[in-house]
């Protein structure tokens, strides 16, 4: 109850500050840098607010579980996060292939195209870097660190990615499963090796691979604006990338060089 609160206050001050700076500066609602800067003051601010109610006297890096991670751990990290941006962008294109409208798609279109090329750049940018690092701060940081604590690691992995998800999906609660998928494997990150990096890592990773794909098959960034990337690939690729994001969460299970999340008393380390 307590994260979903939290989540409440993060959604109430991201959408107050983009009200008031759409006021201020008409147009600002479509500039992905400032959406990306404003999400990412939001978590800070949600972020405040926690290690001030639940820990005032510990470190912030405490609350979040910034812990020191391995090489090793990072990378498989990093690779269980690419792996799983294929499988999931390709529940993403069949989501919005049946929930988006045509007039949503050109709605989309039209306002893209009123941002200039260097605008757009930026605003991916913004988007693939500043936003994934807010979101873990707080999602698979404090969020998880709480209830990890109180709870144990399975309420923590589920209640943090459905808190993770209603808020991702806000606007369109059909990519719920999406998020709520993504959800799990970037907790799986953060508790198998019992730092908030290694959600930071995997998070990346997918949006580096999601980039990286969106530029190979379509030579153009504007897909991840829109949303409407038209991914289509074998089933051949999805089993090979699916299998990857479970060899690398084994993995990363086996070799985690993190302190371990606490765990409730009673439950086995």
């Amino acid at each position: 109850m307590a994260a979903a609160g939290w989540s409440a206050l993060f959604l109430l001050v991201f959408v107050l500050l983009g009200s008031v700076l759409a006021g201020v500066r008409p147009g600002s609602e479509h500039d992905g840098v400032t959406a990306a800067l404003l999400y990412t003051a939001a978590g800070l601010v949600a972020l405040f607010f926690i290690a001030r109610v639940h820990a005032p006297e510990a470190e912030l890096r405490e609350v979040v579980g910034a812990r020191p991670l391995g090489v090793v751990s990072a990378f498989l990290a990093a690779v269980m996060g690419a792996c799983a941006s294929f499988p999931l962008g390709a529940l993403e294109d069949v989501i919005t292939r049946r929930f988006v409208t045509a007039e949503q798609a050109a709605e989309y279109t039209k306002i893209l195209s009123s941002v200039g090329r260097n605008e757009r750049v930026a605003g991916v940018a913004a988007l693939l870097l500043v936003a994934p690092i807010a979101d873990e701060l707080l999602f698979r940081g404090a969020f998880t660190t709480g209830i990890a604590r109180e709870r144990g690691r399975i309420a923590a992995a589920a209640t943090t990615s459905l808190v993770f998800a209603l808020v991702s999906s806000a606007n369109d609660l059909h990519y719920l499963p999406l998020y709520f998928a993504m959800g799990l494997i970037l907790a799986h990150a953060r508790l198998a090796t019992g730092s908030v990096l290694a959600a930071i890592g995997a998070h990346l990773g997918y949006r580096a691979a999601e980039l990286a794909y969106t530029l190979r098959t379509h030579g153009t960034i504007d897909p991840l604006v829109t949303g409407l990337t038209g991914q289509r690939l074998s089933s051949r690729v999805l089993v090979a990338a699916a299998l990857g994001v479970v060899f690398s969460a084994w993995l990363l299970s086996r070799v985690s060089e993190g302190e371990p999340v606490a765990a409730p008393e009673g439950e086995e380390q």
